[in-house]
């Protein structure tokens, strides 16, 4: 069985990741997410290092 859906927020996660960075504010969920979705960033590497961030 073949599914066509995208994950919900994919679509809001670059504007959300611009509108960011234009105001200054700081964000490092959202900057892991763009930096995966986007950058192809390694998920594990990413959410390795966004956990030493939030501890």
């Amino acid at each position: 069985m073949e599914m066509n859906m995208i994950a919900e927020g994919y679509h809001a996660t670059e504007p959300v990741y611009k509108l960011n960075k234009s105001i200054g504010n700081n964000s490092p969920i959202i900057d892991t997410v763009y930096g995966i979705l986007f950058l192809n960033k390694s998920p594990k590497k990413s959410f390795q290092k966004l956990s030493k961030k939030l501890t």
